[in-house]
């Protein structure tokens, strides 16, 4: 998975309820962090959503969670932590990924899902010009592999250090589990 071509960045949302026919999910939050683990970015969109779209788990799971600041004026993009509307994600994500300054490939456990809602962001926007624009599954496929990459990522849940459906928060477990792999 350590490509020395590219840095490595995990990638994982949280939106409104499901994919499903005539309900199209909305963004809530997005969390990334880098191979080397001293890159984060998450962002709670506030203007993307309102609470009768999400699903009865998101409510009681998602939203509790949600504790972010105010977008502060000087952004530090080594660690963006902030509420911000859609563009100002946008904006703020392409910054945090040209701050890499490297090719960057995209790691997720759920790309199907996660994936879209990176390239919507970027739609109104130009694409980052660093970030490779297909993402990669970081859950290994094979039993063992898979099986060893699960208990990982339990046991930093179980740490209570990382919160489940926390966007920030699973894409740190996602490179702890990976790496540990």
């Amino acid at each position: 998975m350590n490509n020395s071509n590219f840095k490595t960045i995990f990638l994982d949302t949280e939106f409104t309820q499901p994919f499903r026919p005539n309900h199209e999910p909305k963004l809530i939050s997005i969390g990334l962090i880098n191979n080397e683990g001293d890159k984060t970015f998450y962002a709670e969109v506030t203007d993307h959503y309102s609470i009768e779209e999400c699903s009865d788990f998101v409510r009681e799971a998602v939203l509790p969670l949600l504790n972010a600041p105010n977008l502060p004026a000087q952004v530090n993009y080594n660690a963006v932590y902030a509420k911000m509307t859609f563009a100002e994600c946008s904006e703020h994500l392409r910054k945090w990924i040209e701050h890499i300054a490297e090719p960057v490939l995209c790691f997720s456990d759920a790309p199907n899902f996660d994936w879209p809602f990176v390239q919507n962001l970027f739609d109104e926007q130009y694409w980052p010009g660093y970030l490779l624009r297909q993402p990669q599954n970081c859950v290994p496929i094979q039993w063992d592999e898979r099986l060893k990459y699960n208990i990982i990522a339990d046991k930093a849940y179980l740490s209570r250090e990382y919160r489940r459906h926390h966007a920030l928060d699973d894409a740190k477990v996602m490179r702890i589990a990976t790496l540990g792999s």
